[in-house]
C-alpha cells in the first residue's frame, strides 16, 4: 500500500486536507466518497504533491497590494540628483541675470 495526500471538500464545502494509504488513486478516493468528502486532488506522497490552492498561493507571496521591494530609500535615491541638477541650473540662472 501507498501514502496518497489528498485535498477534498466535506459536506459544508470546507476543504480538509491530508493523508490516506490505498492501492491506487481510485481506491483512495472511493475510501474518502465513504467518508463523505469530495476528492478534489488526490496524488501519491513524495510524486510532487498537492498544487497549491488560491489561498495558499496568497499567503506565500503576501497579500494582494504589497510589494516585495524594501520601501524608503530607493525613491529618495533617484530624487537626489535630479533636485541638485535643478537647484544648478537655477543657480546658474539667478547668478547670470
Amino acid at each position: 500500500m501507498a501514502n496518497f495526500q489528498y485535498i477534498a471538500l466535506d459536506s459544508n464545502g470546507e476543504q480538509q486536507t491530508g493523508v490516506k494509504q490505498g492501492n491506487s488513486d481510485a481506491e483512495v478516493i472511493q475510501a474518502l466518497r465513504a467518508e463523505g468528502l469530495y476528492p478534489t486532488q488526490v496524488v501519491p506522497e513524495g510524486q510532487g504533491g498537492i498544487a497549491l490552492t488560491p489561498e495558499e498561493i496568497v499567503a506565500a507571496i503576501g497579500k494582494k497590494g504589497e510589494t516585495t521591494k524594501p520601501k524608503g530609500k530607493g525613491c529618495l535615491m533617484l530624487l537626489v540628483p535630479l533636485f541638485i541638477t535643478i537647484y544648478l541650473v537655477c543657480y546658474h540662472f539667478i547668478r547670470v541675470a
